[in-house]
């Protein structure tokens, strides 16, 4: 995800997150979620970290390639 500088700030990235979960559980019937981001990326750990991800082992192709380049969340919803 990427939020362009001029509306950093807003919350548009944590309504962004907060939107997809709900979609997801509501529509999808997932019960978590997910994701990958770089271990260098400091804003987006923030972000997921404020939005309930916590760090998670390596999963799918990060799991098999021992990718040291991911960092991995999951957030039951």
């Amino acid at each position: 995800m990427f939020v362009v500088p001029g509306l950093r700030g807003r919350g548009v990235a944590t309504r962004l997150v907060a939107a997809l979960a709900e979609i997801a559980r509501t529509e999808c019937g997932a019960r978590t979620l997910l994701l990958e981001t770089g271990p260098y990326l400091t804003d987006a750990i923030r972000l997921y970290e404020s939005c309930g991800f916590v760090r998670v082992p390596l999963f799918g192709e990060y799991k098999d390639k021992g990718d040291a380049l991911s960092v991995c969340f999951g957030k039951d919803i």
